[in-house]
């Protein structure tokens, strides 16, 4: 039995809400929505929404801004079951000392993994995110902490970014699911 899938994803771009002076308001977000169309006999195709996540950010002056995701996944309920989860990915604090440096701190997402900070449908390859992240590397891994993000000076686009944050919890490492669970 062969079988079609396909996905596609829905960015919606950053809108402003507010435009005050110094504040200003933005939402934006994206979806993620699966087709499969198995063939054969009595194989109807399927539908699925995968996901969908919405950007709140709001710039509280120049040097002060608040960054956040809240995911929507799988939240669909059959024959009473239950299904899904609704997580802040992220929700952080910028504030920029200069064009240069910036401290952010609060529920980030570390770059641990290939997609774990930029983990948008148009950033890896196929229908369904690589089974790579979903079952060794946690995916959207937000945790607490604090990183310093420093652009060079004089040399374009050269930058490097500090992080403490807390680590993984051995104890929920397992042959069945990587390091997911060590969350």
């Amino acid at each position: 039995m062969r079988s079609l899938r396909c996905a596609f994803g829905l960015l919606l771009s950053p809108i402003p809400v507010l435009a005050q002076e110094a504040e200003r308001t933005t939402i934006g977000g994206y979806g993620e929505v699966h087709y499969a169309n198995p063939s054969g006999p009595d194989s109807p195709g399927q539908v699925d929404v995968k996901r969908f996540v919405l950007f709140f950010g709001h710039s509280f002056s120049e040097r002060i801004a608040l960054r956040s995701e809240l995911e929507v996944e799988d939240t669909k309920v059959e024959g009473g079951q239950g299904g899904g989860e609704v997580a802040l990915e992220q929700a952080y604090l910028d504030y920029r000392f200069s064009p240069a440096a910036t401290l952010r701190a609060g529920l980030i997402l570390p770059p641990i993994g290939i997609i774990n900070e930029v983990h948008e449908p148009p950033t890896f390859n196929g229908v369904s995110r690589p089974s790579l992240v979903d079952v060794v590397i946690p995916l959207a891994w937000g945790v607490l902490g604090v990183c310093m993000v420093v652009t060079l000076p004089g040399a374009s686009g050269l930058s490097y970014r500090a992080y403490l944050v807390n680590g993984l919890v051995a104890g929920g490492f397992s042959p069945d699911e990587g390091i997911q669970e060590g969350r």
